[in-house]
Protein backbone atom coordinates (compact mmCIF):
# COMPACT_ATOMS: atom_id res chain seq x y z
CA UNK A 1 0.00 0.00 0.00
CA UNK A 2 2.90 2.37 0.48
CA UNK A 3 4.20 1.75 -3.00
CA UNK A 4 0.48 2.72 -3.88
CA UNK A 5 0.74 6.11 -1.98
CA UNK A 6 4.12 7.44 -2.78
CA UNK A 7 7.25 5.76 -4.28
CA UNK A 8 9.28 8.63 -3.04
CA UNK A 9 10.65 8.47 0.85
CA UNK A 10 10.24 12.71 0.82
CA UNK A 11 7.04 12.80 -0.71
CA UNK A 12 5.40 10.22 1.68
CA UNK A 13 6.92 11.71 4.67
CA UNK A 14 5.76 15.28 3.52
CA UNK A 15 2.14 14.24 2.48
CA UNK A 16 1.36 12.30 5.67
CA UNK A 17 3.43 15.13 7.69
CA UNK A 18 0.57 17.83 5.89
CA UNK A 19 -2.68 15.27 6.77
CA UNK A 20 -1.51 15.30 9.94
CA UNK A 21 -1.53 19.01 10.66
CA UNK A 22 -5.12 18.91 9.29
CA UNK A 23 -6.12 16.13 11.74
CA UNK A 24 -6.48 13.46 8.53
CA UNK A 25 -4.56 10.09 9.80
CA UNK A 26 -3.21 7.75 7.03
CA UNK A 27 -3.33 3.85 7.38
CA UNK A 28 -1.31 1.78 5.45
CA UNK A 29 -3.65 -1.70 5.92
CA UNK A 30 -1.02 -3.75 3.95
CA UNK A 31 1.82 -2.78 6.04
CA UNK A 32 -0.08 -2.31 9.59
CA UNK A 33 1.05 1.64 9.83
CA UNK A 34 -1.15 4.46 11.22
CA UNK A 35 0.27 7.73 11.20
CA UNK A 36 -1.60 8.30 14.32
CA UNK A 37 1.43 5.74 16.12
CA UNK A 38 4.11 7.22 17.49
CA UNK A 39 6.71 4.89 15.62
CA UNK A 40 4.51 5.92 12.23
CA UNK A 41 7.22 8.02 10.48
CA UNK A 42 10.59 5.72 11.17
CA UNK A 43 8.04 2.89 9.66
CA UNK A 44 7.32 4.83 6.41
CA UNK A 45 10.52 5.62 6.25
CA UNK A 46 11.51 1.67 6.11
CA UNK A 47 8.99 0.96 3.84
CA UNK A 48 9.02 4.20 1.72
CA UNK A 49 12.78 3.27 1.33
CA UNK A 50 12.09 -0.12 0.13
CA UNK A 51 9.33 0.98 -2.42
CA UNK A 52 12.19 3.72 -3.95
CA UNK A 53 14.55 1.32 -4.15
CA UNK A 54 12.17 -0.94 -6.24
CA UNK A 55 10.99 1.78 -8.39
CA UNK A 56 14.62 2.56 -9.11
CA UNK A 57 15.56 -1.11 -10.39
CA UNK A 58 12.20 -1.29 -12.22
CA UNK A 59 13.60 1.61 -13.66
CA UNK A 60 16.96 0.53 -14.61
CA UNK A 61 14.85 -2.64 -16.20
CA UNK A 62 12.85 -1.06 -18.36
CA UNK A 63 15.78 1.27 -19.48
CA UNK A 64 18.01 -1.86 -20.19
CA UNK A 65 15.02 -3.52 -22.17
CA UNK A 66 14.04 -0.60 -24.27
CA UNK A 67 18.11 0.11 -25.19
CA UNK A 68 18.67 -3.70 -26.13
CA UNK A 69 15.17 -3.30 -28.88
CA UNK A 70 16.59 0.26 -29.99
CA UNK A 71 19.97 -1.44 -31.02
CA UNK A 72 17.95 -4.33 -32.47
CA UNK A 73 16.27 -1.73 -34.46
CA UNK A 74 12.66 -1.55 -32.90
CA UNK A 75 11.92 2.96 -33.36
CA UNK A 76 10.35 4.19 -30.37
CA UNK A 77 8.54 7.03 -31.48
CA UNK A 78 5.15 8.65 -33.39
CA UNK A 79 4.39 9.06 -36.89
CA UNK A 80 6.17 11.65 -38.27
CA UNK A 81 6.58 13.91 -41.86
CA UNK A 82 7.41 11.76 -44.36
CA UNK A 83 7.33 8.41 -42.40
CA UNK A 84 4.08 6.61 -40.34
CA UNK A 85 5.45 3.91 -37.30
CA UNK A 86 3.79 0.73 -37.10
CA UNK A 87 4.83 -2.05 -34.95
CA UNK A 88 8.24 -0.52 -34.10
CA UNK A 89 8.88 0.14 -37.82
CA UNK A 90 8.82 3.32 -40.47
CA UNK A 91 7.49 2.96 -43.25
CA UNK A 92 7.50 5.89 -46.06
CA UNK A 93 4.43 8.50 -46.09
CA UNK A 94 4.14 8.95 -50.14
CA UNK A 95 2.27 12.49 -49.29
CA UNK A 96 4.48 13.68 -46.61
CA UNK A 97 7.69 12.26 -48.39
CA UNK A 98 6.88 14.60 -51.52
CA UNK A 99 6.96 17.73 -49.21
CA UNK A 100 10.45 16.73 -47.40
CA UNK A 101 11.52 16.19 -51.02
CA UNK A 102 10.48 19.59 -51.64
CA UNK A 103 12.01 21.17 -48.63
CA UNK A 104 15.13 19.62 -49.38
CA UNK A 105 15.17 21.01 -53.12
CA UNK A 106 14.82 24.45 -51.86
CA UNK A 107 17.52 24.28 -49.61
CA UNK A 108 20.11 23.33 -50.50
CA UNK A 109 19.51 23.62 -54.80
CA UNK A 110 17.90 26.75 -54.66
CA UNK A 111 19.52 27.90 -51.71
CA UNK A 112 16.61 29.88 -50.02
CA UNK A 113 16.28 29.93 -46.22
CA UNK A 114 14.29 28.36 -43.73
CA UNK A 115 11.65 31.22 -42.92
CA UNK A 116 11.37 31.78 -46.79
CA UNK A 117 10.76 28.14 -47.28
CA UNK A 118 7.86 27.89 -44.56
CA UNK A 119 6.10 31.56 -45.93
CA UNK A 120 5.63 29.46 -49.06
CA UNK A 121 4.35 26.11 -47.97
CA UNK A 122 1.95 28.32 -45.98
CA UNK A 123 0.94 30.18 -49.37
CA UNK A 124 0.70 26.73 -51.33
CA UNK A 125 -1.94 25.43 -48.58
CA UNK A 126 0.43 22.35 -47.51
CA UNK A 127 -0.74 21.52 -44.53
CA UNK A 128 1.82 20.75 -41.55
CA UNK A 129 2.39 17.46 -39.57
CA UNK A 130 2.08 19.56 -36.17
CA UNK A 131 -0.35 22.06 -34.69
CA UNK A 132 2.23 24.99 -34.89
CA UNK A 133 2.10 24.89 -38.50
CA UNK A 134 5.23 26.19 -41.01
CA UNK A 135 7.92 27.97 -39.20
CA UNK A 136 11.43 28.30 -39.70
CA UNK A 137 12.16 26.12 -36.63
CA UNK A 138 9.74 23.18 -38.42
CA UNK A 139 12.10 23.14 -41.42
CA UNK A 140 15.30 23.17 -39.56
CA UNK A 141 14.07 19.99 -37.81
CA UNK A 142 12.94 18.20 -41.66
CA UNK A 143 16.80 19.38 -42.60
CA UNK A 144 18.53 18.13 -39.82
CA UNK A 145 16.43 14.85 -39.19
CA UNK A 146 18.69 11.61 -39.99
CA UNK A 147 15.99 9.75 -40.85
CA UNK A 148 15.18 11.73 -44.09
CA UNK A 149 18.28 9.66 -45.57
CA UNK A 150 17.87 6.07 -43.75
CA UNK A 151 19.87 6.14 -40.49
CA UNK A 152 18.21 6.12 -37.37
CA UNK A 153 19.37 7.55 -34.20
CA UNK A 154 17.88 7.10 -31.24
CA UNK A 155 18.28 8.07 -27.20
CA UNK A 156 18.39 11.48 -28.14
CA UNK A 157 16.11 12.64 -24.91
CA UNK A 158 16.49 10.59 -21.60
CA UNK A 159 15.20 10.10 -18.07
CA UNK A 160 17.91 10.71 -16.04
CA UNK A 161 15.90 10.51 -12.50
CA UNK A 162 13.85 8.00 -12.23
CA UNK A 163 11.74 9.66 -9.44
CA UNK A 164 10.69 12.64 -11.71
CA UNK A 165 10.54 11.31 -14.88
CA UNK A 166 11.63 14.40 -16.53
CA UNK A 167 12.85 14.33 -19.99
CA UNK A 168 16.16 15.45 -21.02
CA UNK A 169 18.34 16.42 -24.03
CA UNK A 170 20.93 14.06 -24.50
CA UNK A 171 24.05 15.49 -24.59
CA UNK A 172 26.62 12.95 -24.17
CA UNK A 173 25.33 11.78 -20.78
CA UNK A 174 24.57 8.60 -22.42
CA UNK A 175 25.42 6.45 -25.60
CA UNK A 176 23.05 6.94 -28.43
CA UNK A 177 22.11 3.82 -30.32
CA UNK A 178 23.01 4.77 -34.50
CA UNK A 179 21.80 2.39 -36.97
CA UNK A 180 23.19 3.09 -40.41
CA UNK A 181 20.96 2.21 -43.63
CA UNK A 182 17.92 0.94 -41.14
CA UNK A 183 14.94 1.85 -43.62
CA UNK A 184 14.09 2.94 -46.85
CA UNK A 185 14.94 6.75 -47.32
CA UNK A 186 13.01 9.46 -48.79
CA UNK A 187 15.98 11.52 -49.62
CA UNK A 188 19.64 10.40 -51.02
CA UNK A 189 22.57 10.69 -48.93
CA UNK A 190 24.42 12.84 -50.56
CA UNK A 191 21.78 15.57 -50.39
CA UNK A 192 21.16 15.05 -46.77
CA UNK A 193 25.55 15.81 -46.27
CA UNK A 194 24.69 18.66 -48.24
CA UNK A 195 22.12 20.00 -46.49
CA UNK A 196 24.27 19.64 -43.50
CA UNK A 197 27.35 21.54 -45.01
CA UNK A 198 25.17 24.07 -45.66
CA UNK A 199 23.54 24.33 -42.07
CA UNK A 200 26.73 24.60 -40.67
CA UNK A 201 27.90 27.61 -43.28
CA UNK A 202 25.15 29.81 -42.75
CA UNK A 203 25.23 29.39 -38.79
CA UNK A 204 28.78 29.20 -38.36
CA UNK A 205 31.02 30.89 -41.17
CA UNK A 206 29.41 33.71 -39.41
CA UNK A 207 28.45 33.53 -36.09
CA UNK A 208 27.73 37.37 -35.76
CA UNK A 209 25.46 37.42 -38.82
CA UNK A 210 23.31 34.44 -37.81
CA UNK A 211 22.39 36.19 -34.53
CA UNK A 212 21.54 39.25 -35.95
CA UNK A 213 18.91 39.90 -37.47
CA UNK A 214 17.80 41.00 -41.34
CA UNK A 215 15.79 43.91 -41.07
CA UNK A 216 18.03 46.07 -42.34
CA UNK A 217 20.99 45.74 -45.43
CA UNK A 218 23.66 45.94 -43.08
CA UNK A 219 22.55 44.32 -40.36
CA UNK A 220 25.62 41.79 -39.21
CA UNK A 221 27.83 42.82 -41.78
CA UNK A 222 29.67 46.14 -39.90
CA UNK A 223 32.57 45.60 -38.06
CA UNK A 224 34.17 47.62 -35.34
CA UNK A 225 37.83 47.52 -36.32
CA UNK A 226 38.83 48.90 -32.50
CA UNK A 227 37.10 46.22 -30.52
CA UNK A 228 35.69 43.83 -32.85
CA UNK A 229 31.91 43.94 -31.98
CA UNK A 230 29.14 44.17 -34.30
CA UNK A 231 27.53 47.58 -35.71
CA UNK A 232 23.98 48.06 -34.55
CA UNK A 233 21.35 50.30 -35.74
CA UNK A 234 19.38 53.32 -34.23
CA UNK A 235 16.53 55.33 -35.70
CA UNK A 236 16.57 58.14 -33.48
CA UNK A 237 13.95 61.53 -33.12
CA UNK A 238 15.53 63.89 -32.20
CA UNK A 239 14.10 67.38 -30.55
CA UNK A 240 13.54 69.37 -34.31
CA UNK A 241 11.17 65.96 -35.35
CA UNK A 242 13.99 65.04 -37.44
CA UNK A 243 14.83 61.42 -37.78
CA UNK A 244 18.61 60.33 -37.69
CA UNK A 245 19.81 56.75 -38.63
CA UNK A 246 22.55 55.66 -37.71
CA UNK A 247 25.17 52.45 -37.20
CA UNK A 248 26.88 52.58 -33.76
CA UNK A 249 29.33 49.75 -32.19
CA UNK A 250 26.96 48.14 -29.98
CA UNK A 251 30.26 47.50 -27.13
CA UNK A 252 30.36 51.31 -27.12
CA UNK A 253 26.52 51.54 -26.84
CA UNK A 254 26.11 48.94 -23.92
CA UNK A 255 29.30 50.09 -21.84
CA UNK A 256 30.36 53.73 -22.88
CA UNK A 257 33.10 55.50 -24.49
CA UNK A 258 35.47 54.46 -22.08
CA UNK A 259 37.58 51.44 -22.26
CA UNK A 260 38.16 49.49 -19.25
CA UNK A 261 38.61 45.85 -17.88
CA UNK A 262 35.73 43.97 -16.30
CA UNK A 263 37.27 41.78 -14.14
CA UNK A 264 34.07 39.64 -13.59
CA UNK A 265 33.79 39.27 -17.59
CA UNK A 266 37.09 38.63 -18.24
CA UNK A 267 37.70 41.23 -21.19
CA UNK A 268 37.70 44.44 -22.18
CA UNK A 269 34.85 47.01 -22.80
CA UNK A 270 33.54 49.83 -23.43
CA UNK A 271 34.86 51.55 -27.50
CA UNK A 272 35.61 54.78 -28.78
CA UNK A 273 34.60 54.25 -32.20
CA UNK A 274 32.32 56.96 -33.74
CA UNK A 275 28.82 55.90 -35.30
CA UNK A 276 28.13 56.57 -38.76
CA UNK A 277 25.09 57.49 -40.51
CA UNK A 278 22.84 54.80 -42.35
CA UNK A 279 22.70 57.07 -45.59
CA UNK A 280 26.23 57.64 -46.02
CA UNK A 281 26.50 54.14 -45.99
CA UNK A 282 24.21 53.72 -48.46
CA UNK A 283 25.85 56.22 -50.71
CA UNK A 284 29.33 54.25 -50.58
CA UNK A 285 27.12 50.89 -51.29
CA UNK A 286 25.05 53.00 -54.81
CA UNK A 287 28.12 54.32 -55.74
CA UNK A 288 29.92 51.42 -55.94
CA UNK A 289 27.19 48.70 -57.39
CA UNK A 290 26.44 51.52 -60.29
CA UNK A 291 30.41 51.55 -61.21
CA UNK A 292 30.92 47.72 -60.94
CA UNK A 293 30.82 46.66 -65.11
CA UNK A 294 28.95 43.36 -64.82
CA UNK A 295 29.77 40.94 -68.30
CA UNK A 296 25.90 40.77 -69.16
CA UNK A 297 26.39 38.04 -72.11
CA UNK A 298 28.36 36.20 -70.04
CA UNK A 299 25.74 36.33 -67.37
CA UNK A 300 22.75 35.30 -69.86
CA UNK A 301 25.05 32.58 -71.29
CA UNK A 302 25.60 31.18 -68.58
CA UNK A 303 22.02 31.09 -67.42
CA UNK A 304 20.62 29.63 -70.80
CA UNK A 305 23.54 27.06 -69.94
CA UNK A 306 22.01 26.30 -66.90
CA UNK A 307 18.33 26.65 -67.50
CA UNK A 308 18.55 23.91 -70.59
CA UNK A 309 20.64 21.20 -68.49
CA UNK A 310 17.74 21.58 -65.77
CA UNK A 311 14.82 21.41 -67.78
CA UNK A 312 16.82 18.35 -69.92
CA UNK A 313 18.41 16.37 -67.38
CA UNK A 314 16.02 16.14 -64.04
CA UNK A 315 13.15 14.74 -65.21
CA UNK A 316 14.69 12.63 -68.01
CA UNK A 317 17.31 11.01 -65.16
CA UNK A 318 14.50 10.93 -62.62
CA UNK A 319 12.46 8.67 -65.55
CA UNK A 320 15.68 6.36 -66.15
CA UNK A 321 15.83 6.12 -62.40
CA UNK A 322 12.27 4.93 -61.98
CA UNK A 323 12.40 2.71 -64.97
CA UNK A 324 15.52 0.20 -63.83
CA UNK A 325 13.74 0.15 -60.28
CA UNK A 326 10.13 -0.56 -61.94
CA UNK A 327 12.11 -3.59 -64.52
CA UNK A 328 14.16 -4.61 -60.97
CA UNK A 329 10.72 -5.08 -59.14
CA UNK A 330 9.00 -7.23 -61.94
CA UNK A 331 12.26 -9.42 -61.67
CA UNK A 332 11.66 -10.02 -57.98
CA UNK A 333 8.11 -10.80 -58.65
CA UNK A 334 9.02 -13.37 -61.18
CA UNK A 335 11.40 -14.30 -59.04
CA UNK A 336 8.92 -15.75 -56.22
CA UNK A 337 7.12 -18.38 -58.26
CA UNK A 338 10.81 -20.02 -58.53
CA UNK A 339 11.33 -19.44 -54.72
CA UNK A 340 7.87 -21.15 -54.45
CA UNK A 341 8.10 -23.87 -56.42
CA UNK A 342 11.59 -25.00 -54.75
CA UNK A 343 9.89 -24.69 -51.26
CA UNK A 344 11.92 -21.40 -49.84
CA UNK A 345 8.62 -19.61 -49.35
CA UNK A 346 5.50 -20.61 -47.63
CA UNK A 347 2.03 -20.68 -49.58
CA UNK A 348 1.03 -17.66 -47.03
CA UNK A 349 4.68 -15.98 -47.45
CA UNK A 350 4.14 -16.27 -51.02
CA UNK A 351 0.78 -14.45 -51.12
CA UNK A 352 1.68 -11.82 -49.08
CA UNK A 353 5.14 -11.00 -51.37
CA UNK A 354 2.85 -11.23 -54.61
CA UNK A 355 0.56 -8.87 -52.87
CA UNK A 356 2.49 -6.31 -51.33
CA UNK A 357 5.33 -6.53 -54.80
CA UNK A 358 1.77 -6.37 -57.57
CA UNK A 359 0.90 -2.97 -55.17
CA UNK A 360 4.16 -1.57 -55.37
CA UNK A 361 4.57 -2.42 -59.76
CA UNK A 362 1.28 -0.25 -59.92
CA UNK A 363 2.43 2.68 -58.02
CA UNK A 364 5.56 2.44 -60.12
CA UNK A 365 3.31 1.66 -63.55
CA UNK A 366 1.68 5.41 -62.33
CA UNK A 367 4.88 7.35 -61.35
CA UNK A 368 6.15 6.49 -64.65
CA UNK A 369 3.22 7.40 -66.40
CA UNK A 370 3.03 10.84 -65.13
CA UNK A 371 7.12 11.40 -66.31
CA UNK A 372 6.65 10.19 -69.36
CA UNK A 373 4.20 12.38 -69.45
CA UNK A 374 6.10 15.32 -68.66
CA UNK A 375 8.94 14.60 -70.26
CA UNK A 376 6.38 15.16 -73.39
CA UNK A 377 5.24 18.50 -72.27
CA UNK A 378 8.84 19.81 -72.16
CA UNK A 379 8.91 20.00 -76.04
CA UNK A 380 7.78 23.91 -75.29
CA UNK A 381 11.23 24.08 -72.77
CA UNK A 382 12.60 26.41 -75.83
CA UNK A 383 9.81 29.40 -74.60
CA UNK A 384 10.31 28.72 -71.65
CA UNK A 385 13.90 29.27 -71.68
CA UNK A 386 13.47 32.21 -73.85
CA UNK A 387 11.47 33.93 -71.57
CA UNK A 388 13.25 33.14 -68.85
CA UNK A 389 16.36 35.11 -71.25
CA UNK A 390 14.13 38.04 -71.62
CA UNK A 391 13.12 38.76 -68.29
CA UNK A 392 16.87 38.24 -67.44
CA UNK A 393 17.90 40.95 -70.18
CA UNK A 394 15.12 42.72 -69.13
CA UNK A 395 16.15 42.79 -65.70
CA UNK A 396 20.11 43.55 -65.94
CA UNK A 397 19.78 46.89 -68.53
CA UNK A 398 17.69 48.09 -65.75
CA UNK A 399 19.32 47.29 -62.98
CA UNK A 400 18.82 49.82 -59.77
CA UNK A 401 20.63 49.22 -56.51
CA UNK A 402 18.37 48.42 -53.77
CA UNK A 403 19.08 47.18 -50.21
CA UNK A 404 17.81 43.57 -50.61
CA UNK A 405 20.88 43.82 -53.42
CA UNK A 406 23.10 45.21 -50.99
CA UNK A 407 22.41 42.58 -48.86
CA UNK A 408 23.23 39.98 -51.44
CA UNK A 409 26.22 41.35 -52.68
CA UNK A 410 27.75 43.09 -49.46
CA UNK A 411 30.35 40.77 -47.55
CA UNK A 412 31.82 42.85 -44.84
CA UNK A 413 32.18 46.51 -43.87
CA UNK A 414 34.89 47.57 -41.08
CA UNK A 415 34.89 50.70 -39.29
CA UNK A 416 38.09 52.29 -38.18
CA UNK A 417 38.40 55.01 -35.79
CA UNK A 418 39.40 57.50 -38.15
CA UNK A 419 36.17 56.73 -40.33
CA UNK A 420 38.08 55.00 -42.59
CA UNK A 421 35.25 52.14 -43.93
CA UNK A 422 36.58 49.09 -45.69
CA UNK A 423 34.28 47.35 -47.78
CA UNK A 424 34.28 43.76 -49.17
CA UNK A 425 32.32 42.37 -52.19
CA UNK A 426 31.27 38.84 -52.49
CA UNK A 427 33.40 37.18 -54.44
CA UNK A 428 35.32 39.51 -55.30
CA UNK A 429 39.20 39.50 -53.58
CA UNK A 430 39.68 42.88 -53.58
CA UNK A 431 38.44 45.42 -50.91
CA UNK A 432 37.79 49.28 -51.27
CA UNK A 433 38.55 51.81 -48.80
CA UNK A 434 36.53 55.19 -47.52
CA UNK A 435 37.12 58.21 -45.90
CA UNK A 436 34.24 60.00 -44.39
CA UNK A 437 35.21 63.52 -43.83
CA UNK A 438 32.86 66.81 -42.85
CA UNK A 439 32.95 69.67 -45.78
CA UNK A 440 31.93 73.19 -44.74
CA UNK A 441 31.26 76.17 -47.17
CA UNK A 442 31.58 79.12 -46.47
CA UNK A 443 28.51 79.88 -44.44
CA UNK A 444 30.10 77.18 -42.27
CA UNK A 445 27.19 74.43 -42.97
CA UNK A 446 27.84 71.10 -44.06
CA UNK A 447 27.53 70.65 -47.60
CA UNK A 448 26.59 66.71 -49.00
CA UNK A 449 29.38 65.80 -51.08
CA UNK A 450 30.98 62.30 -52.09
CA UNK A 451 34.41 62.13 -53.79
CA UNK A 452 35.22 58.43 -53.63
CA UNK A 453 37.38 55.85 -55.55
CA UNK A 454 38.81 52.60 -53.86
CA UNK A 455 42.43 50.71 -54.45
CA UNK A 456 40.40 47.72 -56.45
CA UNK A 457 40.84 46.96 -60.31
CA UNK A 458 37.30 47.73 -60.42
CA UNK A 459 36.64 51.45 -61.17
CA UNK A 460 34.76 52.88 -58.31
CA UNK A 461 33.88 56.97 -58.62
CA UNK A 462 31.10 58.86 -58.26
CA UNK A 463 29.85 61.19 -61.36
CA UNK A 464 27.45 63.91 -59.13
CA UNK A 465 27.44 64.65 -55.39
CA UNK A 466 25.07 62.08 -53.04
CA UNK A 467 22.43 63.32 -50.21
CA UNK A 468 24.56 62.99 -47.59
CA UNK A 469 25.41 64.51 -44.30
CA UNK A 470 29.31 64.12 -44.48
CA UNK A 471 31.14 63.56 -47.33
CA UNK A 472 32.95 60.50 -48.31
CA UNK A 473 37.01 60.80 -49.77
CA UNK A 474 39.81 59.29 -51.49
CA UNK A 475 41.88 57.28 -48.83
Amino acid sequence: MCIRFSRNILDTISYTRELKALGVYVIFLNDGIATSDADAELKLSIMGSLAQEESRKTSERVKWGQKRRMEQGVVFGRDMLGYDVCDGKLYVNKEGAKIVQKIFHKYVIEHKGTSTIARELREEGIPSYNRSGWTNTVILRVLRNEKYCGDLIQKKTITPDYLTHEAVRNKGQEEFVVIRDHHESIISRELFEKAQEELKFRSTANDRKARLGRKHCFSGKITCAECGRSYVFHDKIQPNGKRRQIWECYNKKKYGSKKRFDELKDEWIGCDAKPVMDKDLKAIMYSMIENLEINKESVLNTLETQLKSVIDMSEFEDYETKLKQYERVKEQRESLVDLYLDKCLTKDEFKNKCHELDRKIEDMRVELAELSKRNIEKKDSDSVIAECLEFARERLQNCEPTEDFIKEILDEMVIHKDKTIEVKLRLIPDKWKFVIVSINNAESQRTPCVLASSNCRLPISVRSPLSSEYGIAKR
